[in-house]
């Protein structure tokens, strides 16, 4: 089976390691089959060719591995006081590489599937308290097309809790202001509508009439009109924003904001969900805003104050 490697994923050819042709295939099964974003296919290959380097130099061949010996690499990551997210991660992937390549009769068993990892620590997201929220979402210039894309930025993530690569991959054409929606391209390429407050409706707005014009005219004659032209968050210099380059501008603006360090966007994801539910949102209709294929996976958002808990025992309680 040919690589076709998708944008920024490092194609396996080039690292050195054994199966480079299996891991290549498991690649392409995971980017067209399952339809995975360039991010999951990206960390699904770097934690293959882990354990593959390991198997490597341990000298365990990958082909016929045993589940201890998947347990000594589970071992090894141990000793490296990895996170046990970490740890249960690769896991993940070594056994979905597994179960790929028996089902295209590699090997005869998957080593992995009965393998079990560390328990995840159940440990509370971190959120952005409301002050610093307001400090963040006001530090923007709206006197320079910068600013208001920057703001259009901050309150598409506040008010749809977005992951940073659906927001890079938001076009134009998939916000809509008259209705306030926008639409998001989640994992697993699956789609989703979720609505806008006001506020962010009118930044987007005055981004799209007073700043993106300027943005885009500063791209290059020639530069990549198709992947660039319809993109809604643009470079200086006209091109789309990666999630890198938003990542990276969300961050600098924390540090000017005086945000504590380690506010990311995935922060602003946790703070839309913690206070939507907190707002009286219910479980469902948040898993469905946030994309969540599991409804176990939004239910660590539910650590609500007690204040909260208060009020919802004596709305809720008939004797309360």
């Amino acid at each position: 089976m040919s690589f076709r490697s998708p944008v920024d994923v490092p194609s396996p050819f080039d690292d050195g390691l054994p199966l480079a042709k299996e891991r290549a295939g498991f690649l392409d099964f995971l980017t067209f089959s399952r339809g995975y974003s360039d991010n999951t296919v990206r960390a699904y290959a770097l934690d293959v060719s882990s354990y593959v380097a390991w198997a490597r130099d341990a000298g365990v061949d990958v082909i016929s591995a045993t589940r201890r010996d998947v347990r000594r690499y589970l071992a090894n990551l141990a000793e490296q006081a990895l996170a046990t997210t970490t740890v249960n991660r690769r896991l993940s992937a070594i056994r979905g590489f597994y179960s790929w390549m028996r089902r295209e009769g590699i090997v005869r068993e998957n080593p992995a599937d009965v393998v079990s990892g560390p328990k995840n620590s159940r440990m509370l997201p971190d959120v952005v308290p409301g002050q610093e929220m307001d400090r963040l979402l006001s530090l923007p210039d709206p006197s320079t097309p910068v600013g208001l894309r920057d703001r259009a930025m901050l309150l598409l993530f506040d008010a749809s809790g977005c992951r940073v690569s659906e927001l890079s991959g938001v076009d134009v054409g998939d916000v809509d202001l008259e209705s306030g929606e926008v639409r998001l391209f989640g994992k697993g390429g699956k789609t989703r509508i979720v609505p806008l407050y006001r506020a962010s409706v009118q930044a987007v707005s005055r981004y799209l009439e007073l700043a993106r014009p300027a943005l885009a005219a500063r791209r290059r004659e020639g530069e990549d009109d198709r992947r660039d032209g319809s993109a809604l968050l643009l470079t200086v210099h006209g091109r789309r924003m990666t999630a890198g380059d938003i990542r990276e501008r969300f961050e600098g603006l924390c540090r000017s904001a005086g945000l504590p360090a380690g506010v990311t966007p995935h922060t602003m994801r946790h703070t839309f969900a913690t206070e939507l539910l907190e707002g009286g949102a219910d479980l469902r209709s948040v898993q469905e805003m946030l994309g969540h294929a599991s409804l176990s996976t939004t239910q660590i958002y539910t650590h609500m104050t007690p204040e909260r808990l208060r009020q919802v025992a004596r709305q809720a309680h008939p004797r309360g």
